[in-house]
């Protein structure tokens, strides 16, 4: 499922019955614990770049941000990236993914990639949300 949803994501696909598959794919093994950490970045990833084509389920993107957010600290710094880009892409502000990131962000900034950090504080300035510390950390790592 991982490469299907970067594929999807990654060319656009507007093939609806594709999307609803790989859509119900991720529900299920969300359910059964069964989708790694990469899985629930790509599947949201891919959502969000086929947002103008499919309208996904608000209940999917509600069980990717809450998984994501208790497995967070196990997620690579470009999986959070993805993920926080996603849902603000999308315009969904889930905050108990938000303020995980937030938190998790403070404790591992020198592992992103300055384009990892841009964009994670993009994704908080588009859903709205401001996290004084997370900005200071960001700005320390420009200097």
């Amino acid at each position: 499922l991982t490469s299907i949803a970067w594929a999807v994501g990654k060319l656009q696909l507007a093939h609806e019955p594709l999307i609803n598959a790989m859509c119900a794919r991720a529900a299920k093994l969300l359910a059964r614990d069964a989708l790694d950490t990469q899985g629930i970045a790509n599947v949201a990833w891919a959502i969000a770049h086929v947002k103008d084509v499919h309208t996904t389920d608000g209940e999917l993107l509600d069980r990717i941000g809450r998984e994501a957010s208790a497995r967070l600290p196990r997620f690579s710094t470009q999986e959070v990236t993805n993920l926080v880009w996603a849902f603000a892409t999308l315009k969904r502000r889930h905050r108990p993914l938000f303020d995980a990131v937030a938190e998790d962000f403070v404790t591992r900034v020198g592992r992103f990639s300055a384009q990892g950090v841009s964009q994670t504080v993009w994704a908080f300035s588009k859903v709205g949300l401001s996290k004084h510390q997370l900005l200071v950390c960001a700005a320390n790592t420009a200097r």
